[in-house]
C-alpha cells in the first residue's frame, strides 16, 4: 500500500485488494490460453511486534537525534523544586481556609480595596494589587478557553494535576537508561499520528497533511499516549502540558526576588482585606497568600501556553539569563510524556489506529497455483519484518 508507506513508513497491504489479475495478464500476453487459477491470500497481519520492527527500520536512516534525556531530567527537577519550596502544602492550607470566595470578589474587582483599607489604615498603596487584577482580567480569555475551563481562585485541582505529572514521571529512570528503540517508538507515536493541533498547520513527519489521510480530525496521538479516545485523551495531554508550564513559571517567580517582593506586597494587602471582609473569621498568613497569588499568575501563563501550542506554536520551557534554551510545541511535549509510556501500551494502540484507516493489513502473502504440471506454493513477506 503506497499511501501507507508514504505516510507511516510501513510496508503492508490490504489482502482484499490483491488478486490474480497481473498473473493472468502476464500469461495472456505470452500466448497462454489455458490460464490456471491463482489463489492469493494475506499471511501474517500487522501487530505490535511487526510494527515495532517497522519503526526500527523507519528510523534506521533518519538518525536518532530525538533523545531528550536532559529535558526529561529537568522536568523531574521542576517537581522536586515545587516540593522543596513547600508550595503544595501552602496551596492545601489555602484550600481549607475558606478564603476562596473572598479572593474571587477581590480579583473580580467587586471590592474597593483602597476605600476599604482607607477606613482601617488611612492611605495605602494598592497599585500592585490593581496591576495584578488587570493582569488576571487580561488573561481570562486564555483561562476560560483552556480545556475544561479553570476557576482561578479554586486551586484544589492543582494538587491533583501535579500528582498526575509525578506519577507519569515515576517510571522515568527505567526508560532513561533503556534501549534506543523505546525512543524510536515514542517519537514515532508523538510525531506521526493526527492530534489536537489543527490539520491546517499540522502534518506527519514527512509533511503529509493528516486531512489527506482520513479527512476528519482525530486525537490519535493522544489516544496512543493515554488510552482514552476522543476529546478526553486531548484533555489529559493538555492537563499535563499545563502542569509542566505551571510548575516552570511558579519556580521562575519564586527564584526572582523582584517578582516575589511584588507579589508579597499584594499578598499582605489581600490577606488584610480578606480578614476585614470575613469580619475576622478567615485569617490567612501572607506567605500562604503569596503562594496562592503566584499560583494564579502561573495558571494564567500556563493556560495561555497550552492554547498557544495547540494552535501550532511553541513555548519556552527553560531559559538562562533571558535566553530561551528549549522551545517545545504540542508534539514535543507529547514525545516527552510518551517516553514514560511503555511500548506494550503504545504499539497496540498504534496498530488499532492504522487498522481504522487501512483495514486489516497483511505483511506477507501466500500464492498457490498449478502451472505446466507443477504445483506452486509460494510464501513471502517483507524483509522489514525479518
Amino acid at each position: 500500500d503506497r499511501d501507507l508507506f508514504s505516510v507511516y513508513g510501513v510496508y503492508a497491504f490490504d489482502p482484499s485488494q490483491v488478486d490474480a489479475s497481473v498473473f493472468n495478464s502476464v500469461l495472456s500476453v505470452n500466448g497462454d490460453t489455458d490460464i490456471p487459477t491463482l489463489e492469493c491470500g494475506g499471511l501474517e497481519y500487522l501487530d505490535a511486534d511487526s510494527l515495532n520492527k517497522a519503526i526500527g527500520s523507519y528510523y534506521a536512516y533518519r538518525g536518532s537525534g530525538m533523545f531528550l534525556k536532559g529535558v526529561l531530567i529537568q522536568l523531574s527537577g521542576l517537581l522536586e523544586s515545587i516540593d522543596k519550596l513547600g508550595i503544595l502544602s501552602k496551596i492545601r492550607a489555602y484550600n481549607s481556609s475558606g478564603a476562596s470566595g473572598y479572593l474571587s470578589q477581590i480579583l473580580d474587582g467587586a471590592v474597593n480595596i483602597e476605600s476599604l483599607l482607607g477606613e482601617q489604615f488611612g492611605d495605602s498603596d494598592t497599585s500592585k494589587v490593581g496591576e495584578l487584577i488587570k493582569y488576571i482580567d487580561d488573561s481570562k480569555d486564555d483561562v476560560t478557553s483552556y480545556d475544561g475551563g479553570i476557576e482561578l481562585t479554586d486551586l484544589r485541582f492543582l494538587t491533583d494535576s501535579i500528582g498526575t505529572l509525578e506519577s507519569s514521571l515515576d517510571s522515568l529512570g527505567d526508560f532513561l537508561g533503556g534501549a534506543l528503540d523505546h525512543a524510536f517508538v515514542a517519537h514515532y507515536a508523538a510525531y506521526n499520528f493526527d492530534c489536537a493541533v489543527d490539520n491546517e498547520v499540522d502534518s506527519s513527519i514527512i509533511g503529509t497533511k493528516f486531512a489527506d489521510i482520513h479527512g476528519n480530525d482525530y486525537y490519535d496521538a493522544e489516544y496512543i499516549m493515554t488510552g482514552s479516545n476522543g476529546k478526553s485523551g486531548s484533555i489529559a495531554v493538555s492537563a499535563l502540558i499545563f502542569t509542566v508550564l505551571f510548575c516552570k513559571n511558579m519556580i521562575e517567580i519564586y527564584k526572582d526576588p523582584v517578582e516575589r517582593a511584588k507579589y508579597m506586597l499584594c499578598a499582605v494587602i489581600i490577606s488584610v482585606v480578606i480578614e476585614i471582609l470575613s469580619v475576622g473569621t478567615v485569617s490567612i498568613p501572607s506567605n500562604i497568600m503569596e503562594a496562592v497569588i503566584i499560583s494564579i499568575v502561573s495558571i494564567c501563563w500556563a493556560a495561555k501556553g497550552v492554547n498557544e501550542v495547540k494552535d501550532g506554536g511553541r513555548v519556552s520551557l527553560f531559559e538562562v539569563e533571558g535566553v530561551e534554551l528549549v522551545k517545545l510545541g504540542y508534539r514535543d511535549f507529547m514525545y516527552l510524556f510518551m517516553f514514560c509510556v511503555p511500548d506494550s501500551s503504545m504499539l497496540p494502540r498504534m496498530v488499532s489506529v492504522l487498522k481504522r484507516d487501512y483495514g486489516e493489513l497483511a505483511v506477507g502473502i501466500n500464492l498457490v497455483t498449478e502451472y505446466g504440471g507443477t504445483e506452486y506454493d509460494i510464501t513471502k513477506r517483507y524483509a522489514m519484518y525479518d
